[in-house]
């Protein structure tokens, strides 16, 4: 989703959601605000936050999904410097 404020600057965003079925059902949630700026022609600098909600299907958990279950929360910030040539 992206929404144009003016000629240099655009708003964008995502949201996924990933469902794993078997043994164990997981269910990963993803949001990604973000904004772009256009430097120039052919120049663009996009930039935003990454927020990934892990098993989220198991409302009871509370153990790191690292030990095996549970949920875990990662925040990352996306950067990309683009030119066309």
């Amino acid at each position: 989703m992206t929404y144009k404020l003016n000629d240099n600057w655009t708003i964008t965003g995502d949201v996924q959601i990933d469902a794993y079925t078997g043994d164990d059902t997981v269910t990963d949630l993803y949001i990604t605000p973000g904004v772009m700026y256009t430097a120039g022609k052919g120049a663009t600098i996009t930039a935003g936050l990454h927020f990934k909600i892990a098993d989220l299907s198991d409302a009871t958990a509370t153990t790191p999904a690292t030990s095996g279950n549970g949920k875990t929360t990662t925040i990352a910030i996306p950067f990309v410097f683009r030119v066309k040539m």
